[in-house]
């Protein structure tokens, strides 16, 4: 049985605090979705400025980065169609 880490929501805050902080240096609006290894959102900040729309997208980027345990960076410049999609989720 392999034993995935998992952090918890205080650890997932702090990691939204640190990329917000970042952010904010750039003077750039982010948003920051941190999940468990099935995709489960534990925390998600998004920056004043942020679009609306990416909030489902950064969602959905997480949950599909966790289940094939890839960074999200890998989903960045992909074409999706409407068949990438499966229960509002981007697989």
């Amino acid at each position: 049985m392999r034993n995935l880490p998992v952090i918890d929501y205080a650890e997932a805050k702090k990691i939204i605090d640190l990329i917000v902080e970042r952010a904010a240096q750039t003077e750039k609006s982010v948003l920051v979705a941190v999940a468990d290894p099935h995709g489960e959102l534990i925390a998600f900040g998004r920056m004043d400025g942020a679009p609306i729309s990416s909030t489902r997208i950064g969602a959905n980027k997480t949950w599909t980065a966790a289940r094939e345990r890839k960074t999200t960076d890998k989903y960045t410049r992909i074409p999706i169609s409407l068949s990438s999609f499966s229960s509002g989720r981007c697989v």
